[in-house]
């Protein structure tokens, strides 16, 4: 904010953005929501969001006795759309800043009632809409999850409503070696852990680990590791029933249907860890570790490699 301009000035310039972006906003949706009798379900640009809303659909159509439904998502999660290709008529992809204006908009008490009155036929899943006070208050309640913020918050559904979950997959590649796939960074978690993972891999690999990391930059990959990039649709297939190791990402989540192992590593004082715990996700079929780093990479080495090992001590 300029503090040298007058408290008018200031008013009548946010006043201006805010036309501005509700009519963006308004813009986008018209030209999605061109059926009056179809129902329109707009989805988070995030992984673990996604499968989670997908996996709650049809409890939500069938409760709601839906007619036609519309599923609206940004491209990348087209693939994962098909696996729910029974639980909605059609998709409509959006790009990413047009989905973030529409739910800016849909976060204020404005918005909401704007929206509401215009497009009764639309249901907006974004779990931070549905916590109006914030995740940093929520945190502080252990029993609240990412999946009862979209069940109960966004969905509205009851304690009965099932939930399908994502579609295992086969590998159609020949080869006998698993796959360690490791992820140095992560969207919403500022962790570094690149000395904890390069401690690790000489250990995968004498136990059969082909070791790979996941980056789009080869000069930032894991040491005597490959670099590869793998877009969401490819990356079940690529892991497999191998393992998951790294900063906590929707990455995880995604793994948590695959029947691997999945490894997810946290800063130690890290506060939502309860409320976007792999723990958490619905009709889980990985099996799963969460290691808060302690700063002694010897201690957070060995309880990775012990877990793969299939040695728990969580």
């Amino acid at each position: 904010m300029d503090i040298t301009k007058s408290p008018g000035r200031l008013f009548y310039e946010e006043l201006r953005l805010l036309t501005k972006g509700t009519f963006e906003a308004i813009q986008r949706l018209n030209k999605i929501c061109t059926v009056r009798n179809t129902h329109y379900v707009f989805v988070n640009d995030h992984i673990g969001d996604v499968i989670i809303s997908l996996g709650y659909l049809r409890a939500y159509r069938d409760k709601m006795q839906l007619g036609n439904v519309t599923i609206v998502i940004t491209e990348k999660y087209a693939k994962l759309a098909e696996c729910y290709a029974d639980d909605y008529d059609e998709v409509k992809l959006i790009p990413q800043y047009d989905l973030y204006r529409i739910f800016l908009l849909n976060s204020t008490t404005f918005g909401q009632k704007l929206l509401i009155r215009k497009y009764s036929n639309v249901l907006f899943i974004n779990p931070a809409d549905s916590a109006r006070i914030g995740f940093d208050y929520l945190k502080c309640f252990p029993d609240i999850t990412l999946e009862k913020m979209i069940k109960y918050g966004c969905y509205c559904l009851d304690d009965k409503a099932m939930f399908r979950p994502l579609p295992q997959i086969e590998s159609k590649s020949q080869s006998k070696q698993k796959c360690a796939l490791l992820l140095l960074e992560a969207r919403t978690v500022d962790l570094e852990a690149a000395s904890v993972l390069e401690a690790i891999v000489p250990e995968l690999r004498r136990l059969g680990y082909q070791i790979y990391t996941n980056t789009r930059d080869k000069d930032s990959c894991v040491k005597y590791t490959t670099p590869i990039y793998l877009e969401i649709s490819e990356l079940r297939e690529f892991v497999n029933d191998g393992v998951l190791i790294g900063v906590r990402s929707g990455l995880h989540d995604l793994l948590q249907y695959q029947g691997c192992k999945v490894i997810a590593m946290y800063p130690y004082e890290y506060g939502y860890g309860n409320l976007f715990s792999l723990k958490m996700m619905p009709e889980t079929r990985s099996d799963n570790l969460e290691v808060y780093l302690t700063g002694d990479d010897e201690i957070d080495r060995k309880k990775i490699i012990n877990f793969v090992r299939g040695k728990r001590s969580d």
